[in-house]
């Protein structure tokens, strides 16, 4: 192969990865669904109904949990999550971190 032909060729992988983010809508809400459903479909029926997913903060994934040992369990498997969430979006909306907080209800006297 010539060097003037090299100097044309990009990598598949590149020119998807291109036009992904020039193709995407990157507002808030579309990020915040897509990775709210990969979320709650990875994580199965049994810990998604522990979950809520609030939303977004910046690139961070905020789920309030039912309890703090859910919450401790989650954040003990929050990497995981993390990367298998990843994963299932596209590069350019892709997450820093997933956090778990637990905002039990208080009982009333």
């Amino acid at each position: 192969m010539s060097t003037s032909r090299r100097k044309w060729f990009v990598p598949l992988g590149d020119l998807l990865g291109r036009i992904l983010e020039e193709a995407l809508p990157k507002d808030r809400e579309f990020r915040s669904r897509l990775a709210a459903e990969a979320f709650v479909r990875l994580a199965g029926p049994v810990v998604a109904g522990h979950c809520r997913v609030l939303g977004l903060d910046g690139d961070t994934l905020r789920v309030s949990v039912s309890t703090p040992r859910w919450q401790e369990e989650l954040q003990r498997m929050g990497g995981g999550y993390l990367r298998r969430v990843n994963d299932e979006l596209p590069r350019p909306l892709r997450l820093a971190a997933i956090r778990f907080s637990c905002e039990q209800k208080k009982r009333e006297p």
